[in-house]
């Protein structure tokens, strides 16, 4: 009888144990180092800029009063990742999703995202016809803008967006000639009163010079490297415009390319740099004049 119950007790300890793995799994979608913590990234400003780390991939967020801009979202895996973060903040809703350009490492976790968000508007690139990706990814985010009716703006140069008690200029793309998905990115310049935010997705050279060229303001206070950091974006002359105070590298630990490059590192000096793979999400906060820096990983 004794050994009964013995053997009873082993078994539900281990379908407890089974369950509970199996509810982990799912829950980190296969991945236990997605949990996320924010005990350090608390924040009470009304206006406040999120660079979530989704690994290799690109994903920021704006939020002013209670308005929401998602800016791109990462690969198609890092889709929890991002829903389970704005999920944390009380986020219902999404006002304005912009996905800077097609590449899955941009707009692949808006798959999920969307499923989870209302979606207000969405701003995308004009891309020429033959450019247009054939991805499964991207045939499958062209398909539910359509099938949930989101209203799609093309990027234009120099429109504006009320966001909250701030602004969101579209700066680019420029040019009309791109042979590069990259240099089709949207770039996007937010505004809270004495504070600016640059985005310029997967923007490269040819791209930067055409911005610069424009005379369109890109001076700002934070910048989110072009590219994770490579060497065939950021250039030093437009480094030198944008003037930021603090730089944000969105990469993920160990890349297979070298991001960031060795070379655009020196050409940030001894500027304050944030970076994904090192600090995890980093969020920006600010009254309108002084800024706030907290990471997921404790650094300030």
């Amino acid at each position: 009888m004794r050994k009964n119950r013995f053997k009873f007790r082993y078994i539900i300890i281990i379908l407890l144990l089974s369950a509970g793995m199996s509810l982990g799994w799912h829950y980190f979608n296969g991945d236990f180092g997605d949990k996320f913590n924010n005990n350090n990234l608390l924040i009470n400003d009304d206006v406040s800029i999120h660079y979530i780390d989704v690994g290799q991939g690109d994903c920021e967020l704006i939020l002013d009063h209670g308005k929401s801009v998602l800016i791109d979202a990462g690969e198609v895996d890092r889709g929890n990742v991002v829903t389970r973060y704005l999920k944390s903040l009380g986020i219902k809703k999404i006002d304005l999703f912009i996905g800077t350009h097609p590449h899955t490492d941009h707009i692949g976790g808006f798959l999920t995202v969307a499923k989870n968000f209302d979606i207000d508007r969405i701003i995308i690139p004009e891309i020429p016809e033959n450019m247009i990706p054939t991805t499964s990814t991207y045939k499958n985010f062209l398909k539910l803008i359509k099938d949930k009716k989101i209203s799609v703006d093309r990027a234009e140069m120099g429109k504006h967006y009320k966001v909250g008690e701030g602004s969101l200029t579209i700066l680019g793309p420029v040019g009309k000639n791109y042979t590069e998905l990259n240099d089709w990115s949207v770039a996007a310049r937010y505004v809270y009163q004495d504070t600016s935010f640059l985005f310029c997705g997967d923007m490269e050279k040819e791209s930067e010079k055409d911005l610069l060229n424009s005379n369109q303001l890109i001076k700002s206070d934070v910048f989110k490297l072009n590219h994770h950091g490579s060497k065939t974006s950021n250039t030093k002359k437009f480094l030198d415009a944008v003037a930021a105070k603090i730089f944000v590298i969105e990469v993920g630990k160990d890349n297979t390319y070298n991001h960031p490059s060795a070379e655009v590192m020196k050409r940030l000096k001894d500027a304050k740099i944030y970076r994904t793979d090192c600090d995890g999400t980093i969020v920006i906060s600010t009254d309108g004049k002084k800024i706030d820096i907290k990471s997921q990983k404790g650094r300030k």
